[in-house]
């Protein structure tokens, strides 16, 4: 069921390229993101056959975002979205479904890892629009480049600090959280603007909105648990 959604995801998409009339920079770099993060379901079916605590966490940010990046790829800046796109999009969410259902296991406390996992989707979703953004620049604001660079740079230096973050969280540290709400803000700072003002309200809904969803989830989240004292050696008594 993976291995077909990933399948069908992938078709989606490269069928959506092809039937699209004014393919651009823009959707061309969004489609190649999406293809590529096709992937993750390969990731995800090595997750599942462990039996791996953070299938179903990865799962659900995995078929969401998948949902996310294809909506925004059939639906056109202009006019109506094809109805093959409309129709791939409904066979795709259906497959997400059945495939969250499957992966579910109830009474497992996955939050933790919701967490870390949607705090490292903010790089690739800062990196993706910072790309997007080169279309204006090369249809001449050429002051907009440093802003670019600025956002593209941004995106690299997240991905590092959630991953030092996300090694300490793991290990039940309780200030990771207020890590990643310190990583959290700034990210927001930048992104939205930027999104706003070099990719206007079409980059608003598919480029900021994800963001800020994977935003609400790292600052509602819980505290990673601490990890269990090892027990004290007992003295041995004396005779």
């Amino acid at each position: 069921m993976l291995l077909l959604t990933a399948l069908a995801t992938a078709a989606v998409e490269a069928l959506n390229w092809v039937f699209t009339d004014d393919a651009g920079f823009a959707l061309f770099v969004r489609t190649g993101w999406a293809l590529l993060r096709s992937l993750g379901f390969l990731v995800l079916i090595w997750h599942v056959r462990r039996q791996r605590p953070g299938a179903w966490p990865f799962a659900l940010v995995l078929t969401v975002t998948t949902l996310f990046a294809l909506a925004r790829l059939v639906i056109p800046r202009e006019g109506r979205p094809h109805a093959a796109g409309i129709a791939g999009f409904v066979v795709v969410a259906v497959l997400c479904g059945v495939v969250l259902w499957m992966v579910w296991r109830p009474g497992v406390i996955t939050r933790p890892v919701t967490v870390r996992i949607a705090a490292l989707s903010y790089s690739p979703i800062m990196l993706v629009a910072s790309m997007v953004a080169l279309e204006p620049v090369f249809g001449g604001r050429v002051e907009a480049l440093p802003a670019v660079i600025v956002w593209f740079v941004a995106a690299i230096v997240v991905s590092y600090a959630v991953l030092l973050v996300a090694f300490f969280h793991r290990r039940g540290r309780l200030w990771a959280q207020t890590a990643y709400t310190i990583i959290t803000l700034p990210v927001i700072a930048i992104h939205v603007p930027f999104t706003w003002w070099l990719l206007g309200t079409d980059g608003l809904l598919r480029d900021a909105a994800p963001l800020l969803l994977a935003a609400v989830v790292v600052l509602t989240g819980p505290r990673a648990p601490r990890s269990p004292a090892a027990p004290a050696a007992s003295r041995p008594r004396p005779t």
